[in-house]
């Protein structure tokens, strides 16, 4: 007569950590940025902010660069091209297909010559500006900002400064769960411990009908 022992596994099934699930630890990159770009982007970003500001002074009155009073709109095109380029370089950030050409200009030419245009124009202030009116603490700013768009413009269009940054950015917490955690159902105790399952009672048990 032949006995089987019926035994069952006294921590159930236990789950392989090869295949436990990993969540969003791995399934994301930082977003990045290239230096060309950051220092094109940081000198748009200068150049918008301080376009509120004193742009011109004429006694006690000052004018930022959107007052048409001198040189009609003029001073206000560099801040406009300012927030074109932040609106394209914050495009290629968030990884939104751009288009390769627009009227045969590819994207780095065409914000390249907004860089330059805009810090041509500012320029052109120091020498052509109106007679009696003082520059103001925004037009500085506004020319550094512009500086900076054309060299970061400039250098991406000639392949320097391509090495990236990456941006910081609030991350989620993991959603993957421990499938050895203190406590849960069916598996074995902490610290890679087991313990040795309880022999059969001794004698054994009636075999089950038809042995």
């Amino acid at each position: 007569m032949t006995t089987i022992w019926f035994m069952s596994d006294p921590y159930g099934s236990v789950p392989d950590p090869t295949h436990q699930a990993t969540g969003a630890t791995s399934s994301s990159a930082k977003p990045t940025i290239s230096v060309a770009d950051l220092v094109a982007a940081a000198g748009a970003l200068i150049t918008l902010i301080f376009s509120f500001l004193a742009f011109l002074e004429a006694g006690d009155e000052s004018f930022s660069a959107w007052n048409t009073d001198f040189k009609g709109f003029s001073a206000a095109i560099p801040a406009l091209l300012a927030l074109a380029l932040l609106v394209v370089v914050g495009l290629g950030f968030a990884n939104v297909a751009l288009p390769d050409r627009v009227l045969t200009f590819t994207p780095d030419q065409i914000k390249a010559t907004w860089g330059i245009a805009a810090a041509g124009i500012v320029i052109s202030f120091i020498a052509a500006g109106p007679d009696g009116v003082d520059k103001g603490i925004g037009f500085w700013f506004m020319l550094i900002g512009t500086l900076a768009m054309a060299a970061g413009t400039i250098m991406k269009l000639l392949g320097k400064g391509t090495s990236t940054v990456a941006v910081p950015t609030a991350s989620a917490p993991s959603s993957s769960t421990d499938p050895y955690q203190s406590g849960a159902p069916g598996t074995p105790p902490p610290g890679g411990s087991t313990t040795t399952p309880p022999p059969p009672p001794s004698g054994g048990a009636p075999p089950p009908p038809g042995f």
